[in-house]
């Protein structure tokens, strides 16, 4: 029996599952036997997306619920800067300010605080004694940079947004004793 291999390289980089079918029947094999290495491909993709839009949701959620008790809490100050002339939105921008800031804060924290164990285990995951000795090969930890960067981004913008969108812009005016 004589094994025949090949290596083909497309020009574009990689070769579609259009093209593995064009060279089985070319080759008058089944598409499965020839075997197409299309680079890593995560099985976690998914998993990290879900995880993200977790968080995301948790982080808005305890934002809004902190803008909406600051803002109960400052209605006699907001009150009093509408008597005194203060523009309908003034109260939109600060709750929008505010819930951004503290969107962005407790997305910061949030990275740092879960990167230490995240990388601490990719590292522990990842080394492995080397061959020729008994010291330990250096491990490696892949940091989703573009994941924390629309973390740092979008959640924050969103939480503004949501706040200013959802606040009334002129207060309820009561009457003040004293």
């Amino acid at each position: 029996m004589q094994v025949v291999s090949y290596f083909v390289v497309a020009p574009s980089g990689s070769i579609t599952v259009e093209q593995q079918a064009a060279l089985a029947a070319g080759l008058g094999v089944h598409p499965s036997d020839i075997p197409v290495e299309r680079g890593y491909q995560s099985p976690l993709r998914a998993w990290l997306f879900v995880a993200f839009l977790s968080v995301a949701l948790l982080t808005l959620l305890a934002t809004s619920t902190t803008t909406a008790l600051s803002m109960g809490e400052a209605r006699r100050d907001l009150a009093t800067l509408a008597a005194v002339g203060a523009p309908a939105g003034v109260r939109r921008r600060l709750a929008a300010a505010q819930a951004g800031m503290l969107a962005l804060i407790g997305t910061v924290l949030g990275l740092v605080v879960g990167s230490v164990p995240g990388a601490l285990w990719a590292w522990a995951v990842t080394h492995r004694p080397a061959y020729s000795s008994s010291q330990v090969g250096p491990g490696f930890v892949v940091v989703p940079w573009l994941l924390f960067a629309a973390a740092l981004v979008l959640v924050p913008l969103l939480a503004a947004a949501l706040s200013a969108l959802f606040v009334k812009g002129r207060p309820d005016l009561t009457r003040r004793l004293a």
